[in-house]
């Protein structure tokens, strides 16, 4: 807002500065050389035309820079917006996997292994707009990639799953700064 108030003021100071230099170059000519009316209004009418066109253009250009900075923000929180919607999908995601996982290591029914869930994270692994910090996307991805061997029981799976009170640490973990993320932003 400042930035307006600092520009109006000093467009205004300059169309008055060039207003009166006109004002006081077209009367030092009529005397000094003795210009006809004819010449003299002919003077005055294509230098009023000059400044009348230089006041519209940068009125325009103002305007102009305006909408654009303020569509440009609109549409940079838009996509914020939209982001921090499937962030929160993601914290949900991973709340049922720790619950899950929780609910495995209570029981030891391979079942609850089927149920983990990791639609969400393979949405937004890849996606451009990804702003999470390098080290939270690391612990995402990883954790995402143990469970992934869990489910298929991969080589190494018995290993990830006698360590599930780390994993729920983890995925605790993970949760407590996304939402610690997604308040800041």
């Amino acid at each position: 807002m400042k930035k307006k108030i600092d520009f109006l003021r000093s467009f205004v100071f300059i169309f008055l500065v060039v207003i009166v230099a006109t004002a006081l170059l077209s009367i030092w000519t009529y005397n000094k050389f003795g210009l006809t009316e004819s010449i003299y209004s002919g003077v005055i009418s294509g230098i009023g035309s000059f400044l009348g066109g230089l006041a519209g253009g940068i009125v325009a250009f103002g305007i102009a820079r305006s909408q654009f900075q303020n569509e440009k923000e609109k549409e940079l929180q838009q996509q914020q917006s939209k982001y921090f919607n499937i962030l929160r999908a993601l914290m949900t995601e991973i709340k049922n996997n720790k619950k899950i996982l929780s609910n495995y290591n209570a029981t030891k029914k391979e079942e609850y292994l089927y149920l983990i869930e990791s639609d969400i994270w393979r949405q937004i692994r890849f996606d451009a707009n990804n702003m999470l910090p390098t080290e939270t996307f690391d612990i995402i991805d990883e954790s995402y990639r143990e469970m992934k061997d869990m489910i298929n029981k991969s080589i190494g799976y018995e290993t990830h799953l006698s360590n599930l009170d780390l994993r729920i640490k983890v995925l605790d973990k993970l949760e407590k700064e996304l939402d610690r993320y997604i308040k800041k932003s």
